[in-house]
């Protein structure tokens, strides 16, 4: 492997021969004598492959990293680079996304990306710019153009998102996508259900379509759905120690409510067989009845450039029309000519979904095809010796009991903001022990605003309660490369420490 360090000026560092490993979440350069360049992935913020056969990743400080002479490790290398920035993208950049993730790749606003649906929303990891972020409570509308492979997620102020470029897995994406967007909804309404039993079911409805998972409502608008609404969720949801600040928090400026669930509680089903034969896997994640599981076929960045190294056309490539599996009424398919006549075995075949699964599985040499059609060979889809048994097995649910807002560990935060007449604006967590107050000074930034910044966060706002920017922070680069992470950054003013000094500094920082 060839390797050249240029700084951000295009001055060159350093060049050689060395090696590149992908170990333990770090990208490690290493000359065949001399100091190894460390990459983390948050550090990442471009790869690209400006001439053939040579990877370019560009770090946030400008730095170019170009390695050449890789042979097949190339495609490795690639996937391997693709994978911690996804896996990393909630602790080094401070995203969204908990529970299950399904992963896919194509492309987001133009740009090729990994993108994930977890429990929470989607997240992609563009091979070039920032992530980008899609709460499903924000989701208002999504939508496809004529052709059926363009989608459109509807966020409202909060702009628009435009995913396309999935080929054939463009129908389970958008399924999958509409339905875990529903079931976080459903979630926050069993959860309000549970809180306010006494209230009839078109209040509740309208309630959990205001109070969806992280949007901070404001009390005028509680209070036209309800005046008992208010005041019974404060002292439901706020500790006893906190119901005096709360009210006095209340009385500084405009208040709002909010609820956020910070963790999974969807169960993964039990004693599902598992077709692993043929690379697809019965999707056995909670609650998710997806059938096959296009994210243990190599989704990943890599995996779609292995494919294009190998010849296998992909669309808008010339090869042919829309693969097997995306929306209907597409051109005609991608068919590898086997010789079949009526079988069709390629990614344009007439098996739906798994068309493209076993002419990937062809390409590869497994299965039976690899030697030489012996149909006796492993089954591609292999039936169990003996019946399951019924009693070991339980499907995939939601266990909505885990909906909890008290105890030590709760799986929703209950959040009180208030945005006084100074443009200063005050977030308290009103069920967690541990967490203190956060006040904010910015004239310009509305209380819609700050919410949605700190949705974008997980709502993880500890990390502002240390160093943000110096060399010895963790945050610094996130800092950096998110700007609403830079904006809150910015109008940060302190915290307050729930002490019997609470209210005189809290003072202090309105003053």
């Amino acid at each position: 492997m060839h390797f050249r360090l240029s700084a951000a000026s295009g001055e060159v560092v350093d060049e050689g021969d060395g090696g590149v490993a992908v170990d333990g979440g770090t990208v490690t350069v290493s000359p065949q004598l001399g100091q190894p360049l460390r990459i983390a992935p948050e550090q990442i913020t471009e790869v690209s492959e400006p001439v053939p056969f040579t990877v370019r990743i560009r770090l946030v400080d400008g730095t170019l990293v170009d390695l050449s002479q890789l042979g097949p490790l190339r495609t490795q290398l690639l996937a391997q680079i693709g994978d911690i920035r996804v896996a990393d993208s909630r602790e080094g950049l401070v995203t969204i996304g908990f529970g299950e993730r399904q992963r896919f790749h194509g492309a987001v606003d133009d740009v090729e990306a990994d993108i994930s649906l977890y429990d929470d929303g989607l997240v992609a990891i563009p091979v070039s710019g920032p992530p980008v972020q899609v709460p499903y409570s924000l989701i208002e509308d999504v939508t496809t153009d004529p052709t059926g492979y363009r989608i459109s997620i509807s966020m409202g102020d909060a702009g628009t998102v435009v995913v396309q470029r999935l080929a054939q897995v463009t129908s389970q994406f958008l399924t999958l996508l509409r339905q875990r967007a529903t079931d976080a909804r459903g979630r926050t309404g069993a959860f309000l259900e549970a809180l306010l039993p006494g209230l009839g079911p078109l209040v509740q409805r309208q309630l959990a379509g205001d109070l969806r998972d992280g949007v901070a409502v404001p009390k005028a608008t509680l209070d036209g759905v309800d005046p008992r609404v208010w005041p019974a969720l404060l002292a439901t949801a706020a500790l006893p120690e906190r119901a005096a600040g709360a009210a006095l928090i209340e009385s500084l400026g405009e208040p709002a409510l909010g609820f956020h669930q910070i963790s999974s509680v969807e169960v993964a089903a039990q004693g599902t067989t598992h077709f692993a034969e043929a690379g697809a896997v019965e999707s056995t994640g909670p609650g998710r009845g997806q059938g096959i599981n296009y994210g243990q076929i190599e989704q990943g960045m890599g995996a779609l450039m292995a494919e294009r190294s190998m010849g296998v056309p992909t669309p808008g490539s010339g090869g042919g029309g829309p693969l097997i599996g995306g929306p209907p009424g597409g051109g005609p398919g991608m068919g590898m000519g086997m010789g079949m006549p009526g079988m069709g075995m390629g990614f344009g075949a007439p098996y739906g979904a798994m068309g493209g699964m076993l002419a990937m599985r062809m390409m590869r040499g497994g299965g039976a095809w690899s030697r030489g059609g012996q149909t006796q060979a492993r089954s591609m889809f292999r039936v169990p010796d003996a019946p399951p048994d019924p009693k070991a097995q339980t499907a995939a649910q939601t266990d909505l009991d885990a909906l909890t807002i008290g105890g030590d560990q709760p799986t929703i935060v209950a959040s009180l903001l208030a945005h006084t007449a100074s443009g200063t604006l005050i977030y308290e967590s009103l069920n967690v022990e541990d967490h203190a107050t956060y006040v904010f000074h910015d004239p310009s930034l509305t209380l819609s605003e700050l919410d949605l910044a700190l949705m974008l966060i997980g709502f993880h706002i500890e990390v502002l309660a240390g160093d943000i920017s110096g060399v010895a922070s963790r945050y610094a680069v996130a800092v950096q490369r998110l700007p609403h992470l830079t904006r809150l950054a910015a109008a940060f003013r302190g915290r307050v420490i729930h002490d019997g000094s609470w209210e005189a500094e809290l003072r202090k920082l309105l003053a």
